[in-house]
């Protein structure tokens, strides 16, 4: 979708439970179409509107029912690497898409999540590898722990007169996380962190 593109020219159908969003939480406000994107407030960081939705994926719902896992999962408009994403819209006070917000669904069931982190090296094709951009590795803080032998904690940022982009990329645990849970002796499923987000948008617009 190129910037510029006025929501008003997206087909409804193809994009479904507009809402506003909340940078990567749940959907907020419910729209009723895409053209009430001013009833979402302008964000403080990025200064535009924040419309978030969910591609059509009835075919997908459609296999899932038939239990065809393999085709529901080819027809998923909503994944990115097989992983289930939150993605929405930024754009200016014209309804113009100034942007795009990607992030992997903390939802996801655990046994996949742990996989989650690897969706950021496709974020990086979408973003596209600048000059500008310097990936940093932060090391490991205390209390952090790696996950099974692996242990990622990267931003990668560009900043330029027409691009400001953002990729985060998390594979550990959180303090308080651990692999064994030292009351019942049992392996964790879920005590970890995995994730990987996208920011992108043209700093030269607002959504006012």
């Amino acid at each position: 979708m190129p910037l510029g593109t006025p929501l008003a020219s997206l087909s409804p159908s193809d994009y479904t439970l507009a809402s506003c969003g909340s940078n990567g939480g749940p959907p907020a406000t419910r729209l009723a179409n895409l053209s009430d994107f001013k009833k979402c407030p302008i964000e403080k960081d990025t200064g535009l509107r924040e419309i978030w939705f969910m591609f059509d994926d009835e075919v997908s719902y459609t296999y899932r029912a038939l239990r065809d896992k393999g085709r529901a999962l080819v027809y998923d408009q909503n994944t990115m690497y097989d992983h289930p994403v939150l993605s929405s819209f930024l754009v200016d006070g014209n309804g113009d898409i100034r942007g795009y917000r990607i992030i992997t669904d903390p939802r996801e069931d655990n046994a996949s999540r742990a996989s989650a982190f690897l969706t950021s090296e496709q974020m990086k094709a979408i973003a596209g590898h600048a000059d500008a951009t310097v990936c940093t590795s932060i090391p490991m803080a205390a209390g952090q722990d790696m996950v099974d032998g692996d242990f990622v904690n990267q931003e990668c940022r560009e900043n330029s007169p027409t691009r400001m982009v953002a990729i985060t990329t998390h594979l550990f645990r959180k303090p308080g996380q651990v692999a064994v849970d030292p009351v019942t002796g049992l392996r964790t499923t879920d005590a970890f962190e995995s994730s990987a987000r996208l920011e992108f948008y043209d700093p030269r617009y607002s959504g006012k």
